[in-house]
């Protein structure tokens, strides 16, 4: 009788059989998990982007919460539970720091899913996702400068003198829109003396202030100077001469100067 009665909390008070009511609490568990993985799909630039995390983290919450089922309340698989997970190792490393968040999110899921909490694992869940979206839109995670502007006004360093004049003779600032404000994106060119350290500032600075960006190609350019090109798309608080600002800035001396073409 004991495997035929539900748990209640998915099938309320009807009577099934207890593998019926864990396949509930899974589904439920990878449902919820769908929202969190589609902000991460629409955050993630294409460096950036892990298919093996994606993959890891819609079914992470089902396997938590088919392993909270199992052990229930009962001490003896529980201690049997830690063992086994003892001995297996993990030697996997995520791209980025923040990937790290949606694996916990995951699992707090799962752990709500498999208690029966399906108004809890709703709620982290939801929670999760509102973060999730106002760090991105907001930019308030991003570089220190913008975080301080952001909560207090002060305006970004200035670049360096060298850099910013040798900048304008070689390019023109990109100019303001029909409305009077500037474009959110577009053909970024960048002019560099050394190809990996320019790459390198270069694919910092977007991807704190970009929503999206592609590179394009690397030519040469006078002398022994190199243009990097990228097609990219700004986040709401930054525009593209606050992003040029930046790159004079933190590629000196190797970045030369920075164009946007719309």
């Amino acid at each position: 009788m004991a495997g035929a009665v539900g748990f209640s909390a998915v099938t309320g008070t009807c009577f099934v059989p207890a593998w019926v009511d864990a396949i509930l609490a899974m589904a439920v568990a990878f449902m919820l998990t769908v929202p969190p993985v589609i902000v991460y799909v629409h955050t993630r630039t294409e460096e950036a982007y892990d298919e093996s995390l994606v993959n890891t983290v819609l079914v992470l919450p089902s396997v938590v919460t088919a392993i909270l089922i199992v052990v229930q309340s009962s001490l003896a698989l529980a201690f049997s539970l830690a063992g086994i997970v003892a001995a297996v190792r993990f030697r996997s490393n995520v791209k980025d720091s923040r990937d790290a968040l949606y694996i916990f999110a995951g699992v707090a899921i799962g752990f709500a899913s498999g208690v029966y909490a399906v108004s809890v694992a709703v709620a982290i869940s939801l929670l999760f996702v509102l973060l999730e979206l106002f760090a991105w839109r907001s930019g308030l995670g991003g570089d220190r400068a913008h975080a301080r502007a952001f909560l207090w006004g002060e305006s970004p360093p200035a670049p360096a003198q060298g850099a910013t004049r040798h900048g304008r003779q070689l390019f023109a600032q990109a100019g303001n829109n029909g409305r009077g404000k500037q474009p959110r994106g577009g053909l970024l060119r960048v002019e560099t003396t050394d190809v990996d350290d320019g790459i390198r500032v270069v694919e910092r600075v977007l991807g704190v202030t970009a929503k999206k960006w592609r590179f394009r190609c690397a030519r040469p350019s006078a002398g022994k100077a190199i243009v990097l090109e990228y097609e990219c798309r700004l986040r709401r608080m930054y525009t593209p001469d606050a992003v040029r600002t930046q790159l004079l800035h933190q590629g000196v001396p190797f970045v030369r100067a920075a164009e946007w073409e719309r």
